[in-house]
């Protein structure tokens, strides 16, 4: 037996539709064509990557449909849309990176518990290795914790079945899908065939209005709700056994779990290599996690090995099944080696881990760790053209400048804003979480209240979370300066336009909570700009500094 998803092989394993038909596509569109081939017809999404590119390509292919696709303002307005029209009848994705999935727990607990209607996808984008990412999200995690079922698909054909499956687990256990793929899943490159994310047959089908009955999140009905919701779970993880995205693969004494898209990369390590001595569970369903099949599959290896991208979620689950048994293999994995914890999951590192616990493989190829290397977005200069670049240099000049008592502390964000933590630049003493500047910087004058504080962001994110507390910032009259870079789209991402404000000027919003200074800086002019930070600076309240700036990458969108 050889593994290669390159194969025929592959193609059946993941339940192709009977279409001739082949598209090629990488994964992000193939998960954006199967929701629309599904029959959803309304898309939602906050900008971030990988993950909310499903909905560019919805939008781009909508034409061709009568679905509807929006950016929303917040992860949690993108979510709670959805699921609003899902209750009324319209079957309904959300696409968001992790980062954006992080902001949607509670939104997502309370669907779980009180339903969602006609059937709803949460496509969710993890980046290992954050390569354009704060910080290593593993969206399995929260997703089991708000107890939802989680898919992981390993190729493009299985990810579109996973779609149709999904929204009819959706519909039939009234309970929001996790889809969950990483960034080396957003670049795969495949085909996919038509109909292959076809509702599953014996899926109720119709229009559906689930707006009235007991759907409501009381503290009185809450464990009931949890009590229902668990005995769906608990039905689903029994039929997780006849689950197509849970096989076993070879007959070998060594096995290998391999989760999602961790199964491509080793499919592709292995090539047409026979790998008699291995047995392989490609995992694909791994919330309820496949207990039954686990367990099975490890009680009848001598050593297994757990390869997945993200935190060692599925090893975790095997490890405690195993854990009442005195007969047991070893288990390796990420929590006790050779499989690093950190960092993406890349082919050479597969290798080196597959040639330490089956010496006996003899590998065709070998894979090196600079081939496998990826651009980081956020250490790429600004874009040419772009006058943010004279807006960054002119506020280093002004902070070097200007006579204060202490210098000041500079609090960065995320998109555009985090230029100006790098060169030449590299003017920002903190950079937090994306959105959550002003609110750490509230803090750092609640300890340091004779240090005047400058926060930098972007509109996107001020949109976001910003308003609450700018307006509890001037309640307290702090000595703050928000110097916002307005360019009514998150250009960082792609120009995904502001629609929130784009009937409100952002200087009339944050005029709302009135400021003692507020100017507005046109594009370009540079000294403006300079005269208005060393004005807000030298000042005892709460300044902002609104800077208009032209995005490029809105005008390619429009195009």
């Amino acid at each position: 037996m050889s593994l290669g998803l390159g194969s025929e092989r592959a193609e059946e394993k993941a339940s192709l539709g009977n279409g001739e038909s082949k598209i090629p596509v990488r994964g992000e569109e193939a998960l954006a064509r199967a929701v629309l081939e599904a029959g959803a017809t309304f898309a939602t999404g906050y900008p971030g990557s990988p993950g909310p590119g499903v909905l560019e390509h919805i939008h781009r292919l909508s034409w061709a449909t009568d679905a509807e696709a929006r950016w929303a303002p917040s992860p949690r307005s993108a979510f709670e849309w959805a699921r609003g029209a899902s209750l009324a009848g319209r079957l309904a994705v959300v696409c968001l990176s992790g980062q954006g999935f992080s902001g949607i727990y509670p939104s997502l607990v309370a669907a779980a518990r009180t339903g969602v209607g006609r059937g709803l996808l949460v496509i969710v984008g993890d980046d290992p290795g954050a390569w354009d990412s704060f910080a290593e999200l593993d969206s399995r995690v929260l997703a089991a914790a708000a107890e939802v079922p989680v898919f992981e698909p390993a190729s493009i054909p299985e990810a579109a079945a996973m779609v149709g499956e999904g929204y009819g687990i959706s519909r039939s256990y009234d309970v929001p899908v996790v889809i969950r793929i990483t960034t080396g899943f957003a670049e795969e490159e495949g085909a996919l065939s038509e109909g292959a994310a076809l509702l599953p047959s014996g899926s109720p089908g119709g229009p559906v209005d689930s707006l009235e009955g007991d759907r409501l999140s009381l503290p009185i009905s809450a464990t009931l709700n949890h009590e229902r919701l668990h005995a769906r779970l608990d039905h689903l993880r029994h039929a997780s056994r006849f689950s197509r995205f849970v096989e076993p693969l070879g007959e070998g004494k060594r096995g290998i779990v391999a989760v999602g898209h961790a199964f491509t990369k080793l499919a592709q390590v292995l090539g047409s290599v026979p790998v008699e001595p291995l047995r392989i569970l490609h995992v694909g369903q791994v919330y309820p996690p496949p207990d039954y099949q686990l367990l099975e599959f490890a009680l009848a290896s001598e050593a297994v090995l757990v390869l997945e991208e993200g935190e060692p979620f599925v090893e975790q689950s095997l490890r405690t099944l195993l854990s009442e048994h005195i007969q047991k293999p070893k288990v390796y994995g990420k929590l006790f080696g050779p499989v690093a914890r950190e960092g993406e999951l890349q082919r050479w590192h597969v290798e080196e881990v597959l040639r330490g616990f089956e010496p006996k493989l003899e590998l065709e190829r070998p894979f090196f760790p600079l081939a496998e290397k990826r651009d980081r977005p956020s250490t790429a200069p600004v874009c040419l053209g772009c006058t943010l670049a004279e807006v960054f240099t002119a506020f280093r000049e002004v902070l070097n400048e200007v006579d204060l008592p202490v210098e000041p502390l500079v609090v960065g964000d995320h998109g555009c804003a985090l230029h100006f933590a790098h060169r030449p630049w590299r003017a920002v003493d903190v950079l937090p979480a994306p959105g959550s500047a002003l609110g750490l910087a509230m803090g750092m004058l609640a300890a340091r209240p004779e240090r005047r504080v400058v926060v930098v962001t972007g509109d996107y994110s001020f949109a976001d979370t910003g308003m609450a507390d700018l307006l509890e910032a001037s309640a307290r009259n702090l000595p703050l300066t928000l110097v916002l870079l307005d360019n009514g789209v998150s250009g960082y991402t792609g120009g995904q336009p502001r629609s929130a404000l784009e009937q409100v000027a952002i200087e009339d919003l944050v005029g709302i909570a009135k400021p003692a200074i507020l100017r507005v800086v046109s594009e370009g002019d540079t000294e403006r700009f300079r005269s208005a930070l060393e004005e807000a600076l030298l000042s005892d309240g709460l300044a902002v500094l609104v800077v208009k700036v032209h995005c490029l990458l809105a005008d390619l969108e429009e195009e």
